[in-house]
């Protein structure tokens, strides 16, 4: 898609007609890099936000940055061990535990 949109340019001067590239593949592309570029200064805008509430709350720097840190940490992108690990193990089928329970006793008046 980056080819056509970079040869579209001279398309464009030698034919005399408009190229446009649409979709569902160039709108995910486009919104993918809009996002890309809005999300480190929405990241720190909230960081910087939350940093300045807890120490007006705590009227400390040694709480709000130790949480702030804590909350940078924790935002890395995951890299799916602890889904895998806390899931059983991922593709596996659920064991017999898991099943919903059936009850035997019958509910027959004498």
């Amino acid at each position: 898609m980056t080819e056509i949109r970079d040869l579209r340019g001279g398309i464009e001067s030698q034919s005399g007609t408009d190229i446009l590239v649409t979709g569902n593949t160039a709108v995910g592309i486009d919104i993918s890099g809009k996002l890309a570029g809005a999300l480190p200064v929405f990241l720190l805008l909230v960081v910087g936000l939350s940093f300045l509430l807890l120490t007006i709350a705590f009227r400390s720097l040694l709480v709000p940055l130790k949480a702030t840190l804590g909350s940078c940490s924790v935002s890395e992108p995951p890299s799916g061990r602890w889904s895998r690990s806390s899931s059983g193990g991922g593709s596996r089928p659920p064991s017999a535990s898991t099943a919903p329970a059936r009850s035997s006793a019958s509910c027959r008046s004498s």
